[in-house]
């Protein structure tokens, strides 16, 4: 998805280039005639198209956006149009297709296309309850009405395409068949072609995994288009290289599904956990946190010049503070920016602790919801321990992603010597564990005198 216009440029490239070898490669033979192969790739293709077509009324319900409406009815109206006028009449009736139904398929591939290039460019406008309850049945309707004026046009009707691909005359290309026929398939290949286009456009502008794969999608179906016109086994019992361009299309269509299914899933887990640690957050708010303010406050009645309650003291208040940056951590959305996030778990803890900090943070770093966590984790017990025990009155957070994620938090306090263990330093051991529970390295490099600097990388 990064890379998805090199992707597109790849797939036309190929499309391209296998089409320009079939044409020239007169001494092999690319067409075969499977009538049983032809109705299973019309069936394949509308089973697709109807899966395709429940996922994204699964969408249109959530968002109620009048872009997913069309692409929805583009999908029905296809799967329709493949089952009804492709693989139903193959199988009922083998031999030459009634010109009835190569012009009510024709119609209606066009129409589909049309509302398949409409979607990605049409508005993400809400759609009115009114329009929602009567656009479900669009598609059935459309197709009706195409099939009834074909119906009672066809003693007028001309033959839409007369065409016999021979094994020997398949070679080489066949622009055969009604101006018409042949017009719409042009008009058709520009349609997609303007989809592959616009679905990338929306997919750079709302990040959309589904609108990126229907992007890659649509520039096979384009290059199926281009073979059909050459070689136009759309509408005969044969099997050509349209056919497998168009078996892609709906490929790429299935394994989009798959995606959104999967993010589905991805989505619903990810809400599950935020309800859980909202849970854990409250729990934490009116339970633990409560009663350890209700000990520090009531400390300070006690004698404050002994030494054993100035320690009870400070492990009071550590612990507050532990379990108010518990309560922070569980509480943060799941979906916030980690610059965002390290941004504001570095001012707090600033704040908190009595320092300074500046930030040089990478906008767009990705990483996983542990490893965000583990990070925020660090930085905060980074800043904590550079204050405490280094008494740094400023400390330097750097965020970069290039090979790899690397945090670095560098301070200028006395620093240490890390080769000796000091009484109680477990925040070292701990941020260690972090950053190697999720496969990744961590470093510490100080002297005395010479601050401290703290790297994790992932």
């Amino acid at each position: 998805m990064r890379r998805l216009p090199l992707t597109m440029a790849a797939v036309a490239g190929v499309g391209l280039a296998v089409t320009l070898l079939v044409a020239l490669s007169s001494p092999l033979q690319f067409a075969y005639r499977q009538p049983a192969l032809h109705v299973a790739l019309e069936t394949t293709a509308a089973g697709v198209a109807l899966v395709a077509a429940y996922l994204v009324v699964g969408r249109f319900k959530r968002r109620r956006r009048f872009d997913d409406l069309i692409l929805a009815q583009a999908l029905v109206l296809f799967a329709l149009t493949n089952l009804v006028l492709g693989a139903l009449p193959a199988a009922l009736s083998p031999g030459p297709k009634d010109p009835a139904v190569t012009w009510a398929a024709l119609a209606c591939r066009l129409l589909a296309a049309a509302a398949w290039a409409y979607a990605a460019f049409a508005p993400s406008r809400c759609v009115a309850t009114g329009l929602r309850r009567t656009a479900a049945f669009a598609p059935v309707v459309v197709m009706a009405v195409i099939t009834m004026v074909v119906a009672l046009l066809e003693p007028y009707l001309p033959v839409g395409v007369e065409v016999s691909l021979l094994p020997e005359a398949s070679n080489r290309p066949q622009v055969v068949g009604h101006p018409v026929v042949i017009g719409v398939q042009v008009l058709v290949m520009i349609l997609f072609a303007l989809a592959a286009v616009g679905f990338l456009r929306r997919f750079r502008r709302e990040g959309d995994e589904l609108m990126g794969w229907l992007a890659v999608a649509s520039v096979p179906a384009s290059i199926a288009r281009l073979n059909y016109l050459l070689f136009p086994s759309l509408y005969s019992e044969w099997v050509y290289t349209g056919d497998m361009f168009r078996l892609l299309f709906y490929g790429l269509i299935l394994l989009a599904a798959g995606r959104e299914v999967r993010s589905y899933w991805r989505a619903e887990a990810d809400v599950a956990v935020l309800e859980e640690r909202r849970r854990l957050a409250r729990d934490l708010h009116d339970g633990m946190a409560q009663e350890l303010a209700f000990i520090s406050r009531n400390i300070r009645r006690l004698e404050r010049d002994d030494p054993i309650v100035q320690r009870v003291e400070a492990g009071a208040a550590r612990a507050l503070q532990e379990s108010r940056r518990a309560i922070a951590a569980l509480t943060e959305p799941l979906d916030q920016p980690l610059a965002d996030a390290l941004e504001e778990t570095a001012q707090e803890v600033a704040v908190r602790e009595g320092t300074h900090v500046a930030l040089n943070l990478e906008p767009g770093v990705e990483v996983s919801p542990a490893a965000r966590e583990a990070l925020l984790r660090i930085a905060g017990e980074a800043i904590t321990n550079a204050v405490r025990h280094g008494g740094a009155d400023l400390v330097r957070i750097e965020l970069v992603s290039d090979e790899a994620v690397r945090l670095r938090i560098v301070d200028n306090g006395g620093g240490f010597e890390p080769t000796r263990s000091r009484p109680g330093g477990f925040g070292l051991t701990s941020m260690r564990e972090r950053a190697e529970r999720l496969g990744g390295r961590f470093a510490v490099r100080s002297a005395p005198g010479a601050g401290t600097e703290v790297e994790v990388t992932l």
